[in-house]
Parts: structure tokens; sequence; C-alpha cells
């Protein structure tokens, strides 16, 4: 039992080292919508350990080059802000108040971003849950939400935190569009996907 919970706990810690660097930015770019984020961020990863899940007790291998191709998402929305951020200081001089009117991230691009960026986490928990017992998955998916958890507390201390949050806030606007795009580059490049397209 204590190797079971070892294990997961290093699995959920190796495959979401990248994910907390993306919540960090999310939730220093959130305007104080931290629930948004931390909606969208828990949303995404329940989708992934289920999908996980299924795919165990199916013993199914989706392909990595297809799973790839969520890799686009973050990429788009990437470029997405960081348009929107270049005809923002554009227009900075002619109105000023329109930053105040900026819509809120919303938490479907949250947890669509943690989706695309879990192949690695459904190829390191299928493996995991396949072939145990109903009582081992029980384990190790409520090892898996504890460090959820864990994370989400984490990132929320971080941002919050009288310095650091500060400049965790500062930067992250700035960040997150860049972060974003290199995330689907990424996805595309090491899945194969690239190759799939033709490129």
């Amino acid at each position: 039992m204590l190797n079971l919970l070892m294990v997961s706990v290093i699995a959920y810690a190796a495959t979401n080292v990248d994910n907390l660097t993306v919540l960090l930015a999310f939730l220093g770019a959130s305007k104080g919508h931290t629930h948004v984020v931390m909606l969208g961020h828990i949303g995404g990863s329940l989708v992934l350990i289920a999908f996980a899940l299924v795919c165990a007790a199916l013993m199914l291998s989706v392909p990595h080059s297809y799973v790839g191709l969520l890799g686009i998402v973050p990429l788009c929305i990437g470029l997405a802000k960081l348009f929107k951020r270049w005809f923002a200081s554009d227009s900075v001089g002619t109105r000023e108040p329109a930053r105040s009117n900026e819509k809120p991230i919303s938490a479907w691009v949250v947890a669509v971003v943690a989706i695309s960026n879990g192949s690695d986490n459904v190829a390191v928990y299928t493996p995991l849950y396949a072939g145990r017992a109903v009582s081992d998955d029980a384990v190790i998916t409520l090892t898996l939400l504890a460090m959820l958890g864990v994370w989400c507390f984490g990132a929320n201390y971080l941002v919050s935190h009288p310095v650091l949050g500060s400049r965790i806030k500062h930067y992250a606007e700035v960040i997150l569009p860049w972060l974003l795009m290199a995330i689907g580059i990424s996805v595309l490049q090491q899945s194969g996907t690239l190759r799939l397209i033709g490129l």
C-alpha cells in the first residue's frame, strides 16, 4: 500500500511540474478570478485521470501523434492573447479605460490547456492503473486527487504571497501567451504530430 502511494505521488509530481508553471501564470493573470482558474484546472485534471482509467480498463493505446493534435489549442489561445495584448498596447493612448472591461479568463480555457498539456499524464497514469484491482485503482485515484489539491493550494499560496505574488502577477500577463504557445509547439513536436501533418 505504501509503495503504491509513493509511486502515485511521484507519478503526479513528475507529470505536473510544467502544469504548475502554467497554473501560476493563469492565476497571476486572472485579475482576482482565482476560483475560475482553479475550477478549470481541476476540471481538466479530472478529465485526464478519467481518460487514463478508461484507457487502462479497455487496454487502449491512443497514438501520441493524434493526441498531440490537442497542442493546436494552447498554441491558438497563446497567439490570440498575444495579438490582443499588442492591439491593447497600440490603443493605450486613446482608450485607457478599456482595460477594465476585459473579460476574465474562462474556466474552459484553463481546462482545455490542462488537457492538451496532459498527454504525458495519460501516458504515465494508464500503465499505473492497468491490471490492478479496483481497490488499488481507488488508492491511486485518491492519491492523485490529493496531489491535485496540494498543487492548487501551493499555486494559490505563491500567488497570494505578499512578495512573490506581486511579482508573479506583474509578469504573468506577459509570460502567459508565450508559455501557451511554447506548450502547443512542444506537444505537437514531441508527439510526432508535425510529421503526421507533413511538417
